[in-house]
């Protein structure tokens, strides 16, 4: 499979590497410069060169040396799209609701930095590696160019973390981006991915660091290292790294087995908590400076902005980290707070919050933690019961913290409240359990106390991506035997079925999370999946409607949705569909194809050709579009602008039969026999299994004067199982050929 991943979270506010006079003014220049986001994910400042870490990274350690370097920076969420909700508009989780990554998205109400710098006239692009932070999440708010368009057909496990791509990718497309707009300020978002799972560095990193523990994971730390230092080289040589502001900021860590974590999200210690944050820019004064003083990864939007002297938005709960940068205080005496709300989503057991000092790590849970991490930098002694006054002090003071900016926040929104109709039905489909709600139980497990169940999910999850679903299936069932309430473990239950060809079992565990958990998204729509591929419509069509309710925004339930209205040719309600999807979802290309299709059966030619032109237009690639078009064409007799937009379908999808099927079509139209054979071979080659092609080129054949030729094809086309309308022709055909065989 191509090698997709996508690469980290390291932020670069790109400013120049160059000194311009140790005394001027850091903040002061005669044009206002560029800034140059790149997020590294999953990356521990520990690793680093500059940080004292054992990986060789050069380049980073440049811009250390020519910036300034935060020993001490925490970010909120040990998860990629709450740690980027917060970087982009300086707020925490509790602001502005993005709580874990999939199935949360950040409100249009939120100002993001990419926003304010697009109202000062600055071009702004974003360049993501991940799936998990596709701009259907809502982080592309104020972006003018959002490079996402993740091919999800190269992949054979479609999830959050498994569609990415490599960061040499994303840098060559934010490149090309600025090489377009830098005659103009340009903000440019880099979101490099690379060190996180699964780790697969490339050469001659991946043979460097063989052999050392987590090598592998080195090795994607020193590629983005390489990456790191093509950007700076080309910012040097475009001659714009003296008007450019550079930022390096991790999004979070990686526990690599720190308090028995393998890899990030579950707990909020620093190996996941504490990233690499480095600001560089246009007359820097104190050139290689070190910051010991605790910052936050919320101080990033107002300290670019004042950077830029451009006015900090009311909404942001960071503060700017010029004086620390100037070097006019030492300290600003910030307090970092922290959470994870993914034990408790996934799991049903406690939530983790934090606050960090520069002193202190206080956690939140259960069994409440105090960690003297000056001392104990690696948060091995548990304090909390030698200490309980400084515990007290603070729990209220992380209560009173989150009051104050919950108080304004984007609520969670409520599960739908159900008809007794509605809900009495969907019990009876097994989309719901006895109740509606959830019922937790008054006292949460605590994390610490389930680590070793979580590893043993996190186990199992690699063993089936590696193709050993059959073991993935015994470790998910020990740790379902361990807690037959843990809600996340019956569906990945059921998704290992669903891989072993069981939909019987794959939907029993799919109905058993349910009845722990009514609301959990992704079990219900995998539920209505399997009515769907089972013939169940009706069952489906319930299905896909419960999970609209538990996320009006799910816009894989809106497509599937309206196939289903299409398929009964109910076109009204499929359109209806479609447009609420288009007014809650950013990817609307197909959903435009899928209108287009709508018109077409409708006979209103017009609408789908607008259709069709708006979805190209938003994604030139986007499925079926250019087949339609072609469908427009030949029904207006432009046979050749008809050949056209079905060839250019077939070389974005070659293993679409209907298409091979509607070319081959148009060239009989055209007398093209020899054409019209040749397009019929390509679709046999191409897929071999489909039997129209098989029984139209056996027609073909026996026009062409072939007979004994045509006879295998159709034969064989036949015993494929065509759709109803070939196999009446094939066997009409057949019949003519053994007819003429028997004279």
């Amino acid at each position: 499979m191509k090698r997709t991943k996508t690469r980290g979270a390291i932020t670069l506010l790109s400013a120049g590497l160059s000194v311009h006079g140790c005394n001027s003014d850091p903040f002061a220049t005669d044009k206002r410069s560029n800034v140059v986001l790149v997020t590294v994910d999953t990356l521990r400042a520990d690793k680093l060169g500059a940080y004292g870490g054992d990986v060789a990274t050069p380049h980073i350690d440049r811009v250390a040396s020519a910036g300034v370097l935060f020993e001490n920076t925490a970010t909120v969420a040990p998860l990629t799209l709450p740690a980027h909700a917060s970087i982009l508009t300086g707020t925490y989780p509790m602001s502005h609701g993005v709580r874990d990554n999939g199935g949360y998205y950040l409100p249009s109400e939120c100002v993001t930095l990419a926003e304010v710098l697009r109202d000062e006239g600055y071009a702004t692009g974003a360049f993501v590696s991940a799936f998990v932070l596709d701009s259907r999440w809502g982080l592309d708010q104020g972006f003018q160019h959002y490079y996402d368009d993740f091919d999800f057909s190269q992949f054979e496990d479609v999830s959050l973390g498994s569609v990415q791509r490599p960061g040499n990718v994303v840098l060559d497309e934010a490149l090309r981006f600025m090489e377009r707009v830098e005659s103009r300020p340009f903000f440019t978002w880099i979101h490099l991915y690379d060190p996180h799972t699964p780790y697969d560095p490339p050469e001659p990193h991946r043979a460097r660091y063989a052999g050392k523990p987590w090598g592998l994971y080195d090795g994607e730390v020193a590629f983005v290292d390489d990456l790191i230092g093509r950007l700076t080289e080309w910012l040097e040589h475009s001659s714009l790294a003296k008007d450019t502001v550079l930022v390096i900021l991790g999004d979070h860590g990686e526990a690599l087995e720190d308090h028995g974590e393998l890899d990030h999200g579950f707990f909020i210690y620093d190996a996941t908590m504490k990233v690499p944050f480095i600001v560089a820019g246009p007359n820097v004064r104190n050139r290689g400076r070190r910051v010991s003083a605790q910052v936050r990864s919320i101080d990033l939007m107002p300290t670019v902005l004042d950077w830029l002297e451009i006015p900090v938005p009311a909404s942001v709960q960071g503060l700017s980290l010029r004086p620390l940068v100037e070097g006019d205080v030492d300290t600003l005496e910030l307090v970092a707070y922290g959470e994870s709300y993914y034990p408790r989503g996934h799991y049903g057991w406690s939530e983790l919050r934090s606050l960090r000092t520069d002193a202190l790590h206080f956690i939140q849970a259960p069994r409440p933690e105090l960690y003297d991490i000056r001392n104990d930098p690696a948060e091995r002694k548990n304090q909390a019961p030698e200490r309980p006054n400084e515990v007290t002090t603070f729990r209220e003071e992380l209560e009173t913290l989150y009051q104050r900016f919950a108080a304004d926040a984007v609520e969670q929104q409520a599960p739908v409240e159900l008809d007794e109709e509605t809900r009495r039905g969907l019990e009876a489909l097994g989309y719901l359990g006895g109740s509606q709600h959830r019922v937790l139980p008054s006292v949460l497990a605590d994390p610490k106390d389930k680590i070793e169940l979580h590893r043993l999910v996190k186990t199992a999850e690699a063993e089936a991506s590696a193709g050993r679903t059959e073991e993935a299936l015994l470790s998910i069932e020990r740790a379902i035997e361990a807690d037959p309430k843990m809600v996340e473990a019956h569906r990945i239950r059921g998704d290992f079925y669903h891989r072993l060809r069981d939909p019987g079992r794959a939907a029993e565990s799919y109905r058993t999370a349910l009845s722990l958990e009514p609301g959990y998204k992704v079990a219900a729509f995998n539920l209505a999946l399997l009515d769907l591929q089972a013939g169940r419509v009706d069952a489906a069509e319930a299905g896909l409607r419960r999970v609209l309710e538990i996320d009006p925004r799910d816009n894989k339930s809106h497509f599937l949705l309206a196939g289903i209205q299409i398929a009964r040719r109910d076109f009204t309600s499929a359109l209806e569909t479609l447009d609420r999807a288009i007014e809650s979802t950013s990817d609307t290309a197909p959903f435009y194809t899928s209108k287009a299709q709508c018109y077409l059966e409708m006979g209103n030619i017009e609408a789908a050709e607008a259709s069709i032109h708006r979805a190209l237009e938003l994604n030139p690639d986007v499925p079926r579009a250019h087949h339609y078009l072609g469908w427009i064409r030949e029904g207006r007799g432009d046979l050749a602008g008809a050949i056209e937009a079905y060839q250019n379908e077939l070389d974005r999808f070659p293993h679409d039969p209907l298409t091979f099927v509607n070319l081959s079509a148009v060239y009989r139209q055209s007398g093209d026999l020899t054409s019209e054979i040749a397009v019929l071979e390509r679709a046999i080659a191409a897929i071999p299994r489909a039997g129209e092609p098989y029984v139209l080129l056996g027609r073909a054949y026996l026009d062409a004067g072939q007979p004994q030729r045509a006879r295998v094809l159709l034969r064989q086309g036949l015993a494929l199982s065509p759709s109803p309308e070939i196999a009446l022709l094939g066997r009409e055909t057949l019949s003519t050929v053994e007819s003429a065989r028997d004279e």
